[in-house]
């Protein structure tokens, strides 16, 4: 299972992890209050902004391991046109599922960018994706 989050700021999207979604996850599992409680501890000493997403992910990821894991952080804009590898593996998914009913579609289900046309298609994909 898996879900997007999206928020106004770096900042939100870090104490939102560190402290709320950690703590929702975490709440009925053995040692849940102690890794909850260090999460929330490490979110005072990460820098602002955009610098910490990928240090609150890996604290995340560290203190959930075995539970849950962060895949990706990062801005829609990464996902529409970005080169990792997530992002490019998304927009092919995306490309194979939108394109399998259309027979004479010869587009390649592949990772490059979205075209202008193709974003709305792919905001209504991400909105189920993982379920």
């Amino acid at each position: 299972m898996g879900a997007f989050a999206w928020f106004d700021t770096a900042d939100e999207m870090v104490d939102f992890l560190l402290c709320v979604d950690a703590a929702s996850c975490m709440r009925t599992r053995e040692g849940g209050p102690e890794v909850v409680a260090a999460l929330a501890a490490a979110r005072p000493g990460l820098p602002a902004g955009d610098e910490a997403m990928p240090m609150a992910q890996k604290l995340y990821n560290d203190g959930l391991a075995g539970h849950y894991k962060v895949e990706w952080i990062g801005k829609a804009a990464d996902l529409i046109s970005g080169n990792s590898e997530y992002a490019q593996a998304l927009r092919s998914k995306f490309r194979s599922d939108c394109c399998e009913e259309d027979e004479e579609d010869d587009e390649a289900a592949d990772g490059s960018p979205l075209a202008d046309d193709e974003i709305e298609g792919f905001a209504e994909f991400l909105t189920e994706y993982g379920y």
